[in-house]
């Protein structure tokens, strides 16, 4: 398993199982500070210097629960001085139906160069394991070339 996946499992797994228990059919809503993490792109390490992560999450119909977590007014610095906006969306999900149980999480992350506009780096993961009373699948896709976010 990479690295970045290593770093952001238990961080979802985390937020499932403390929110699953006190959640409502409502749902919850939250802001956690990232400032001080770093995404590490190639030989380039940027760290956010400002901005929060905004966590909704939900229960739903057959054991469903559902959290969505997207940055809010987060940007992040090179060494160099160099700027980006953290642009994307992470959602973590959990299903159980009969004796089998689902476990998603999908991070997708674009940091925007603030001098140009153009993509700087990416984080496009897919993490996914389904098991029964029989089958245990674990699929995962990383398409991106930066891991993150890493706490110092």
């Amino acid at each position: 398993m990479p690295k970045r996946l290593l770093t952001l499992l238990p961080l979802a797994l985390l937020i499932v199982v403390a929110i699953a228990p006190a959640a409502t059919a409502s749902g919850n809503r939250f802001e956690v500070p990232i400032t001080g993490d770093q995404f590490e792109c190639g030989s380039t390490t940027w760290t956010v210097t400002e901005g929060f992560i905004d966590v909704k999450e939900r229960i739903g119909p057959g054991q469903h629960l559902s959290v969505s977590i997207r940055p809010v007014g987060a940007f992040a610095e090179d060494a160099d001085g160099n700027r980006v906006k953290l642009v994307g969306a992470e959602s973590v999900s959990r299903n159980t139906r009969g004796n089998g149980e689902e476990f998603t999480h999908i991070f997708h992350l674009n940091l925007v160069s603030q001098d140009d506009g153009g993509l700087v780096g990416r984080v496009a993961q897919v993490f996914h394991v389904s098991a029964n009373d029989n089958h245990l699948n674990i699929t995962e896709h990383d398409t991106g070339g930066c891991d993150g976010p890493i706490r110092p």
